[in-house]
């Protein structure tokens, strides 16, 4: 850390003669963004009381918390980009908007095309399990997509990976996972879509 740190940062998200620009959001759609990040927040403690409890206690999570979990979520989800990176900017006490920006936009919501990341940083439940003690006593199983016990998180894994297959075709390194995709049948992928579509209806983020 410091300020060796803080200047690769920054010569990282540099790009020369293309600054950054914040895209105005269209009259009636801000109050509405700003109602979701409220939302976001309390559904989000349903899936992970633990985390959630550590950001509103100290205001502060590690990078790969945000990337794959808190954003993760989003991405799959579908929020708004910059209704998340406001909802980032609000609850973390190390924010800023020259950081927070490439990383939130670029790398974990891969909102900018891919200037940041060279694929969508997208996973499903079991590489949460794999890689953390968050799904220990978990009411979900990380492993399903579908029914009472479908692990949110890997339902809209294959959702993501379903509902942009054309365009996830472009970046190589998203081969492997769309490879997995394209060996389920179509009735699985109807019941993934379908709960999929459930649960955003439940959820109303």
């Amino acid at each position: 850390t410091g300020f060796v740190d803080l200047a690769l940062e920054r010569a990282f998200v540099y790009k020369e003669h293309a600054p950054s620009e914040v895209i105005a959001m269209p009259e009636g759609i801000a109050d509405r963004e700003a109602e979701a990040r409220f939302s976001m927040l309390e559904q989000l403690a349903d899936y992970d009381d633990e985390l959630m409890e550590q950001l509103l206690e100290e205001a502060y999570t590690h990078h790969i918390q945000r990337l794959m979990v808190l954003g993760l979520f989003a991405l799959l989800y579908g929020v708004k980009p910059k209704a998340f990176d406001d909802w980032h900017m609000d609850m973390y006490v190390d924010a800023m908007s020259w950081a927070s920006v490439p990383n939130v936009i670029g790398m974990s919501l891969f909102a900018d095309g891919g200037i940041v990341a060279s694929k969508p940083y997208v996973a499903s439940g079991r590489y949460i399990n794999r890689m953390s003690d968050y799904c220990a006593g978990c009411r979900y199983d990380p492993k399903l997509a579908t029914g009472s016990r479908a692990c949110p998180f890997t339902t809209f894994y294959w959702d993501f990976l379903d509902r942009h297959h054309d365009k996830l075709k472009a970046f190589p390194r998203m081969a492997m996972q769309l490879k997995n995709l394209e060996r389920k049948d179509a009735g699985e992928l109807a019941a993934i879509r379908a709960h999929a579509d459930a649960l955003r209806e439940k959820l109303e983020i």
